[in-house]
C-alpha cells in the first residue's frame, strides 16, 4: 500500500470491478486509450482479468482510492517490468470524472515513481500517450517525464529517467 496526501494506492480487489465496468464503457474515459471502445463484460470476465493481472510477475497494479471517501477513482500500474534493463511502462486511468483536473494523476504518478526507484530498482519509466491528450502530457511533464522519439500514428512516448 502506498499513501500520499489525498490518495491510497492499494492492490486490486474484486470490489473494484463495478467501477472498472463503468469506466471501460464510458467514451469520455476511454477517449485517449488505444483501440476501440471496450464492450461490456460480465463480472466473471472482469474477475478473471483481475486474477490475470495479479498473477503477472512483471507488473505492479494499484487501485487509486480517494482517502476522504474510500472511493476507487482510478488505477495505475507498471507493466512490462524488465529488471535486467531497469525499465517499465506506466499506465494510469482516472475513471471518476469528478476527480479530473484536480492533480490526482500527478499525485499518483509521483507516489509510484518513488516506489519504482526504491523497491524495483528501475532506471527508466516509459508512458505512451495520444498526441492530443494535453492533460496527461502536462501531467507527465510536471512529474519529470520528457518526450522521446517520433510519434507513431497518433501516439508518442514519454520517459522518466531516475538519474
Amino acid at each position: 500500500i502506498l499513501e500520499s496526501e489525498r490518495l491510497i494506492l492499494r492492490g486490486y480487489e474484486e470490489s473494484d470491478i463495478a467501477a472498472w465496468q463503468r469506466w471501460e464503457t464510458d467514451p469520455e474515459v476511454q477517449k485517449y486509450l488505444p483501440g476501440p471502445l471496450n464492450k461490456p463484460v460480465t463480472d466473471e470476465q472482469q474477475v478473471a482479468y483481475l486474477k490475470e493481472c495479479l498473477s503477472e510477475n512483471n507488473s505492479a497494479y494499484w487501485s487509486i482510492v480517494w482517502k476522504e471517501t474510500n472511493e476507487v477513482i482510478g488505477t495505475i500500474s507498471f507493466t512490462d517490468i524488465d529488471t535486467n534493463q531497469g525499465v517499465a511502462e506506466l499506465n494510469i486511468i482516472i475513471g471518476e470524472k469528478q476527480y479530473w483536473g484536480k492533480g490526482i494523476a500527478t499525485e499518483a504518478i509521483k507516489s509510484v515513481l518513488d516506489y519504482a526507484r526504491v523497491n524495483l530498482g528501475l532506471q527508466k519509466i516509459v508512458a505512451e500517450v495520444e498526441v492530443d491528450n494535453t492533460s496527461i502530457i502536462k501531467t507527465l511533464s510536471t512529474c519529470g517525464f520528457a518526450k522521446e522519439g517520433i510519434p507513431v500514428g497518433s501516439r508518442v512516448k514519454y520517459y522518466y529517467n531516475f538519474s
